[in-house]
């Protein structure tokens, strides 16, 4: 029994050691445990703070412009003695704090969407530099009014990659405008860009106050602010929205600073050089007709494939910035013939001796500006009737409004992308077919236009001129230009652009419809008819008569006695 009693006692030993190190360990578990909750807790509460903090100064942010927004307009409706300079100092500001509201909606939504990984990330492949200099063209104007200017260089005269401009416009926009906002007056910001291998880095340096070492470990965090003062106060989603975006392209961003010495951010970004469709991200979790939509994608991805008859269309850009210049012709010799000038005088003068199908024009250039240009071309009978793009970094209302009263077609604020350009082109053209057709109708119907019309005009010119020549068989395309005082060329020009037809064509469209009519109205014999529409060979009438109508002279009589 003393044996058994020694086993017994060391298997109770053993038990009690075991249990005692079990609820050692359970109590560790606890512990840590509450430990955890506690530092959740902690998490939370920080986060909740941040959170107060944040929808504070969301709310602040948004009854600011609202203030200003009903105050200003309550004063427009009810004030009697308010000038004309006033009245529009009013509206500028009402517009100013609306845009500031929709910004501020923009960049929230689209974190909500990046978070959500819902964000259609639409990349392009090109030559970058051009696109970031205007991008940075589009922000000097609000530099200069703080007389602050912004450098640009680059280690490399050409970068090509793929890139997403709607994510590096809004990059670099935070980047510029912190830097403006934080930097004094009659400073240099400079904005680099370079390659290192396979990594395209730009870096945005100020000279303003700094940021001191404790700050910039949170700087890119959600709701955080670096308060220095009341004034400079924003909602502290600026950093953080441009952290997304450069770690939705796989970058990384990062900053170097002193305090009243100035900030260094770095943007680094791969390099990736595949076709921009294959790394294209789509939401997954959309599943409604995703083969549509992926078409659909590849339709915006790939304006070049849209059509194929446009080798004929010529392109006259006016553009006095060599990289711009360098950007648009990569994106459109591919589809059009494009002729270059560099200044307005030149470039209206290309236009009076080539009459291009479209004029794409910057509004800032040397010797003439885009806006007087426009006004010549509209003044031009010749070329009044050629569609005008232009391109500007002058974004406000009243820009755009003076631009489209200069007669402009289409307006593009720089930054622009090829697809916004691409579509803006392809409109137009497919308006001009539209109205081809409008005139024709018109010319051939004898209808009256309504109002004021000066393609319609010189057609019904042309018309006339026609129709009181018919008859003489030696009435050619020569003959009408001198009429005209225009060379052949630019008579062909001009006559395609309005019409859709050639001179010669015209010619001929307009004798066989006076025949149609002869042919309707009368029992005047065939031969006769030839020779009042100006064919002596009865024979080459005939077919020239059932080429435009599909059947003989004899049988469109009896189909139409």
């Amino acid at each position: 029994m003393g044996g058994d009693e020694i086993i017994i006692r060391k298997s109770l030993l053993y038990a009690s050691v075991i249990i005692v190190v079990l609820l050692l360990f359970l109590l560790l578990f606890f512990f840590f445990a509450f430990l955890k909750i506690i530092k959740d807790n902690r998490k939370l509460s920080d986060l909740i703070d941040k959170r107060s903090v944040f929808f504070r100064n969301i709310t602040h942010e948004f009854r600011t412009p609202i203030t200003v927004i009903l105050g200003l307009n309550s004063e427009l409706k009810t004030a009697d003695s308010l000038s004309s300079k006033e009245s529009k100092s009013f509206m500028d500001a009402i517009e100013r704090q609306g845009q500031q509201m929709l910004k501020l909606v923009n960049q929230l939504l689209n974190m909500s969407k990046i978070n959500a990984s819902k964000d259609l990330i639409r990349w392009e492949k090109g030559n970058i530099i051009p696109y970031l200099e205007m991008v940075i063209d589009s922000i000097s104007i609000y530099a200069k009014k703080k007389e602050q200017s912004i450098t640009f260089t680059s280690n490399q005269p050409e970068i090509t990659m793929n890139f997403v401009p709607e994510y590096f416009q809004n990059i670099l926009q935070n980047l510029l405008s912190n830097a403006i906002k934080f930097s004094p007056s009659n400073s240099i910001i400079r904005v680099s860009v370079k390659l290192d291998k396979e990594q395209f880095i730009l870096e945005v340096a100020d000279q303003g106050i700094g940021i001191s070492k404790e700050h910039q470990k949170k700087l890119f965090d959600l709701f955080y602010q670096v308060s220095k003062s009341d004034s400079n106060n924003g909602t502290g989603i600026g950093l953080s929205y441009t952290k997304q975006l450069v770690e939705a392209m796989k970058g990384n961003i990062e900053v170097e600073s002193e305090v009243n010495a100035g900030s260094v951010f770095k943007v680094t970004i791969p390099i990736q050089n595949s076709e921009p469709e294959k790394i294209t991200v789509v939401d997954k979790s959309n599943t409604d007709s995703p083969d549509l939509f992926k078409k659909a994608l590849q339709h915006i991805i790939m304006p070049k494939e849209i059509s194929e008859d446009n080798s004929n269309t010529k392109i006259l850009l006016i553009e006095d910035n060599r990289d711009v210049v360098l950007y648009l012709r990569s994106m459109l010799e591919n589809r059009y013939e494009v002729v270059v000038e560099e200044d307005g005088v030149k470039g209206l003068d290309v236009a009076h001796n080539m009459i291009p199908d479209i004029i794409i024009s910057d509004i800032v250039m040397p010797n003439k500006d885009g806006l007087s240009l426009c006004k010549d071309i509209r003044d031009s009978a010749l070329i009044n009737h050629i569609p005008i793009i232009l391109i500007t970094a002058k974004s406000t209302v009243d820009d755009r409004i003076k631009g489209l009263q200069y007669g402009a077609d289409a307006y593009i604020m720089k930054p622009f992308t090829s697809n916004e350009l691409m579509a803006q082109i392809d409109a137009l053209l497919g308006n001009r077919r539209l109205l081809k057709e409008k005139y024709m109708h018109s010319i051939l119907k004898g209808e009256k236009p309504q109002t004021v019309d000066l393609n319609l005009s010189f057609l019904q010119r042309v018309t006339d001129i026609v129709y009181s020549e018919m008859h003489k068989p030696d009435f050619t395309v020569v003959s009408l230009a001198e009429r005209l005082s225009l060379s052949t060329s630019q008579l062909n020009r001009k006559l395609t652009a309005i019409a859709g037809y050639s001179p010669s064509n015209f010619i001929s469209r307009l004798r066989i419809e006076y025949a149609k009519k002869m042919l309707e109205n009368g029992d005047m014999p065939i031969g006769s008819i030839a020779e009042e529409c100006g064919y002596y060979d009865i024979a080459y009438f005939s077919r020239t008569f059932k080429k435009i109508t599909k059947v003989s002279p004899s049988q469109y009589r009896r189909l139409h006695s």
